[in-house]
């Protein structure tokens, strides 16, 4: 007996060797097939994304070059309009010169002395001669002059484009950036051995520690207001803005009034209001203008007092009652020189100077792009979205501010714009999906977002032909004439922004604008380890999209500032959450950064070039 067990035992252990092989084989090729899955999953995810951006890009150039195309046509439209009218001054004035002569040889042929017959048709010959010459002389000064605007809008056409296509192809490369760098996390948590240990459910906690969510949804209903458009007129009065402020939560507004009602009015509720220096147009179209030198005077006198903070709003382009490009109802030329003083007191006084200049027109246009060139230290501050009642256009918009660094845009009249909502085709709809209880437009979330502190909340309340209509809605729905609730339609579209944007353009753009009081500090909460953790990051760039990777201890975050200027950063990271001797790298490409630390907090600073970049701030591995 004894050696049959001896036997036995032997091929007892060789089976249950054999059957350990088995199973561990199995689960072995278990998580080899959920590995490759992952990895698949992975995979499809990169793909899904490098296609998005592909597609983005695809599709903004195309757009830009139809607007290329739009803005060529116009261009050659005014070119032609400008030449035809040109033809028939000459025309009007070549049949003046030959009726003039006509009747003065008629008149000279009725003398009876000779020498006199002869001196009068001599002279008559002269006069013609001299104003045909100086007919020609206008057309040809005319024709030049088309010639170098039209010349002047095809180049800015093609800037216009060429900086679009820049524009998307940097961000078809940040997209594919960060897609591989997704890739790159996703892999590494796949092949990590922890993570791709085969869940035991009955040693595992419940809920995962870093599943938690740390980012509260937006909360507008209470945020602090500042309006920065509002208008008074001879139908509303202090206490009736007052009231409507009060209840729509606004703390302070903007208001454009002439000097004596609006300075009456910042006397009588003090804190509520400020005002700018009014350029007047009542009783005619832009009559500061024709006041010239005596108004660029009485506009510097009134910013030594103290008491105004900016100038405007100016209507430079107005479009007529139909929306007709050729018969505006306003067209200042925007390179004018009594504007271009305005623009210059605007960098003397550091204040901002407002405009109001729908971009519908070649000629118009190429005028204001030498504007907004003219210098660089004014604070222009481009009313109703630049487009007004235009189709808004948000790849335009970044155009611009891509270009122009001391340039800003508010919201003012946005939802008054091709009225009612939810019309579609309005700008409003744009802005807000309508099929999705109004929710912000992705696109137009990121534009907000990525550009959140060059944009100034503001409603137009008493301003156009409703001007009581819309301050008895300003946070109401009293009057059918205008749009309900102004104030709360924007509270709505805003809240599906992030609380950094939200409060920067709601008021604290507007705070440091005007006021110039310094904005807070972005500040976000992230995850790790069931814990809750507090970046702040300090920067005059907007700031957008902060992100913590637990995996792979990185911070990521967006940063946006005009193209050819330098932006900095300041972040300070809580020691809970990570330390150490951080890399930092834009786009990608690794830079210098300096940093310090303390026991609660490491404090990391860098520099960036401008454009819309990727930061990426990698912790060291834990040992």
């Amino acid at each position: 007996m004894k050696k049959i067990a001896t036997i036995i035992l032997p091929i007892a252990g060789v089976a249950l060797a054999v059957l350990l092989t088995v199973g561990l084989s199995q689960t072995t090729n278990a998580a080899k097939s959920i590995t490759s899955s992952q990895v698949k999953a992975c995979n499809n995810t990169y793909n899904t994304a490098v296609k998005t951006a592909d597609t983005a890009y695809t599709a903004t150039v195309k757009s830009a070059s139809s607007t290329y195309t739009n803005n060529i046509k116009a261009a050659n439209t005014a070119y032609t309009a400008a030449i035809k009218s040109a033809n028939q001054t000459y025309a009007t004035a070549v049949k003046k010169a030959n009726d003039t002569y006509k009747s003065a040889t008629t008149a000279a042929k009725a003398l009876t002395a000779a020498v006199a017959k002869k001196t009068a048709i001599a002279d008559a010959t002269k006069v013609r001669t001299d104003a045909l010459k100086k007919a020609s002389q206008v057309i040809a000064n005319a024709t030049a002059a088309a010639k170098k605007i039209k010349n002047n809008s095809i180049v800015a056409a093609q800037k216009i484009k060429t900086n679009a296509t820049t524009v998307a192809a940097n961000n078809k490369k940040i997209a594919k950036q960060q897609a591989l760098d997704a890739l790159k996390i996703c892999k590494s948590t796949v092949n990590n051995p922890v993570n791709n240990t085969i869940p035991n459910n009955s040693a595992q906690p419940s809920n995962n520690q870093n599943s938690i969510s740390c980012a509260s949804p937006t909360d507008t209903r209470q945020m602090d207001i500042f309006d920065s458009h509002v208008h008074m007129s001879s139908t509303v009065d202090a206490p009736r803005m007052i009231s409507e402020m009060d209840k729509a939560g606004v703390s302070v507004s903007n208001l454009y009034a002439d000097a004596s009602h609006a300075l009456e009015a910042i006397s009588q509720y003090p804190g509520r209001f400020i005002t700018f220096v009014d350029t007047p147009e009542p009783p005619n179209p832009s009559a500061w203008l024709t006041q010239g030198q005596a108004f660029v005077a009485s506009a510097e006198t009134q910013l030594k007092t103290g008491k105004f903070y900016g100038i405007g709003e100016t209507n430079l382009r107005l479009s007529d009652k139909k929306g007709n490009v050729l018969t505006p109802d306003v067209n200042v030329p925007a390179d004018t020189p009594a504007w271009l003083q305005l623009v210059d007191l605007s960098a003397r006084y550091h204040v901002p100077i407002s405009f109001h200049f729908v971009p519908e027109d070649a000629v118009a246009n190429a005028a204001f792009e030498r504007m907004l060139s003219h210098n660089k230290d004014a604070i222009l501050l481009w009313a109703h979205l630049g487009f007004n009642s235009m189709t808004l256009d948000s790849i335009a918009l970044n155009d611009y501010l891509l270009r122009y660094p001391h340039l800003y845009f508010d919201t003012a009249g946005i939802q008054n714009m091709q009225r009612p909502i939810p019309l579609d085709g309005s700008n409003w709809a744009r802005l807000a999906d309508q099929s999705n209880n109004g929710k912000l437009k992705a696109e137009w979330k990121k534009f907000f977002e990525t550009w959140n502190s060059r944009i100034l909340f503001g409603t137009d309340a008493g301003g156009g032909g409703d001007s009581l209509e819309r301050w008895l809605n300003y946070s109401s729905n009293i009057s059918e004439g205008t749009t309900p609730d102004a104030v709360g339609h924007w509270k709505s579209l805003f809240s599906y922004l992030d609380y950094n944007s939200a409060r920067n353009i709601l008021s604290a753009n507007s705070k440091e604008l005007f006021l110039k009081k310094q904005k807070p500090a972005y500040s976000y909460s992230v995850a790790s380890n069931g814990t809750c953790h507090s970046i702040s990051v300090r920067s005059e760039s907007s700031v957008s999209a902060l992100a913590f990777n637990p995996s792979t201890r990185a911070i990521t975050f967006t940063v946006a500032g005009s193209n050819g200027t330098m932006g900095n950063a300041v972040i300070t990271i809580p020691t809970t959450l990570v330390s150490g001797n951080f890399t930092a790298s834009v786009d990608g490409q690794n830079v210098e950064s300096q940093s310090t630390s303390t026991s609660t907090s490491t404090t990391i600073s860098l520099e960036y070039a401008g454009g819309i970049r990727s930061i990426t701030l990698m912790a060291p591995a834990t040992p």
